[in-house]
């Protein structure tokens, strides 16, 4: 009898232990990815940094600005945010009546370097420089002639918005453009449209 019963607490040991192993096996976990396969998170975040600029010429109009009525104007990028410009416009003008007569030629010559601020294709624009004028004129009137000539110097600065695509395109600016000589301070302001390439 007692090997009996020792005999039925070995089964009913070795029967309990298989069932807990058992569902222990089917509770456990399927295998996630290994550690090596997961990407660590190191916390560092990559900078867009604009691309370099490939389009370091413009050819554009300028409306009123820096050349006085309208210029044009050729700039160059010597550096992504660095311009030097130089700029032409001519205007000539004639009138007449019976016997007299008068006429006048008006040239500039805007020169300036401008720094544009900004990333990407939009910049805010802070330039200075100096705008070189000729002007002629002569006058007829009852048989007599009168002319004459000269050439001054002007201040110049913009002040404006800027957009200048950084691989080539067109090109759009507009700003406070004051223009400061003998005469005085004149308050002025341009628009210009072109193209970069």
């Amino acid at each position: 009898m007692r090997q009996l019963i020792g005999s039925f607490i070995t089964l009913t040991t070795l029967t309990t232990l298989t069932l807990v192993a058992s569902t222990a096996a089917a509770a456990e976990p399927t295998a996630g990815p290994v550690a090596d396969d997961v990407p660590a998170d190191t916390g560092s975040y990559e900078l867009k940094v604009p691309k370099e600029r490939t389009a370091k010429n413009s050819l554009y109009v300028e409306l009123l600005g820096n050349g006085g009525l309208y210029s044009l104007n050729y700039e160059r990028n010597l550096t992504d945010d660095v311009t030097a410009r130089l700029g032409f416009s001519y205007l000539s003008l004639s009138a007449s009546a019976s016997d007299d007569s008068a006429s006048v030629t008006f040239m500039s010559f805007p020169l300036m370097a401008n720094y544009l601020l900004g990333g990407g294709n939009h910049h805010l624009e802070l330039g200075a420089g100096a705008t070189v004028l000729y002007a002629s004129g002569e006058v007829e009137s009852g048989g007599s002639r009168s002319s004459g000539d000269g050439v001054g110097v002007a201040g110049t600065a913009t002040v404006g918005y800027r957009y200048q695509p950084r691989d080539g395109g067109f090109l759009f600016k507009v700003g406070f453009t004051p223009l400061v000589g003998s005469g005085g301070f004149l308050p002025w302001g341009g628009l210009s449209l072109g193209g970069v390439f």
